[in-house]
């Protein structure tokens, strides 16, 4: 296991996802507060329109809101009311998980000579996943099987190049004896049934079209280094990132939520 805690570089973390999300709905929610006044205006010529050719609402509301030629302000600003209530119910149907551009992790010394980066460039919650190692200073001479997590859980749907011929990959976590571990997390776990990657430069893997489910950020980076291509009891790189971050999408609905509480109430006592 490595000696030295992995660091992140240029990592594009849950938390700027989650200020990106709240500034955003706040903008959203600023600019329906701003247009209630002229929604309620507008709403209230309409049914006054309306009123003048059917001598009621009922058809629309389900309620009479004019007799004849008179007005009910109350009543038109309770249909203006009824029409934010519907934009910012589509607002929340149309609202989908969100996923950052890219995502990284960087470990300049996994305690065996190596360092590596594991990048992940993502188009919805699809992803192709990078993993290099730079092996030019490794202590052991072959590397069997590498893993990682980038979501809650990830599947992938697409292919692995590696260094050599003839990998395989599972949904599994990494232990001493290979993909074999009892870590039923989600990880993505890759073995060498061939010739195992040898060290002394750079290496690279690269999985495409991983589907990721919940947030995406790097969860854990594994490797096994073994002293020849006969799999044994190798040593381990096990690298966990912390992601114990409240989910963006939930502060989010939980921030307007409270702004529509205050909103309602603002325009009951209006």
């Amino acid at each position: 296991m490595a000696n030295e805690s992995p660091q992140r570089e240029g990592a594009v973390t849950p938390w700027l996802i989650l200020q990106l999300q709240i500034r955003a709905n706040a903008l959203i929610i600023s600019a329906l507060l701003t247009i209630w006044p002229g929604m309620t205006k507008v709403v209230f010529m309409a049914c006054q329109l309306h009123s003048s050719q059917q001598g009621t609402l009922s058809s629309l509301t389900g309620w009479p809101v004019w007799q004849g030629q008179g007005s009910n302000p109350f009543m038109a600003k309770r249909l203006a009311f009824r029409t934010l209530v519907l934009l910012t119910g589509a607002f929340f149907l149309s609202y989908a998980p969100v996923f950052a551009d890219s995502t990284s992790a960087t470990n300049t010394n996994d305690g065996f000579g190596s360092s590596y980066t594991l990048t992940a460039n993502c188009t919805g919650n699809l992803c192709n996943v990078t993993l290099n190692i730079d092996t030019t200073g490794a202590i052991y001479t072959d590397i069997s099987n590498v893993d990682f997590k980038i979501g809650t859980a990830d599947v992938l749907t697409g292919a692995l190049t590696a260094p050599t011929a003839g990998w395989s990959t599972i949904t599994s976590s990494l232990s001493s004896g290979g993909c074999l571990g009892g870590n039923k997390d989600g990880q993505i776990c890759s073995s060498a049934t061939g010739d195992f990657a040898d060290t002394g430069g750079k290496l690279t893997w690269t999985w495409t079209n991983v589907q990721v489910t919940g947030d995406l950020t790097v969860g854990h980076v594994g490797y096994k280094y073994d002293s020849s291509d006969s799999l044994g009891k190798g040593l381990l790189v096990s690298d966990d990132y912390p992601t114990s971050v409240p989910e963006p999408t939930t502060l989010s609905l939980l921030a307007m939520g409270l702004l529509g509480l205050v909103a309602v109430r603002k325009f009951v006592l209006a």
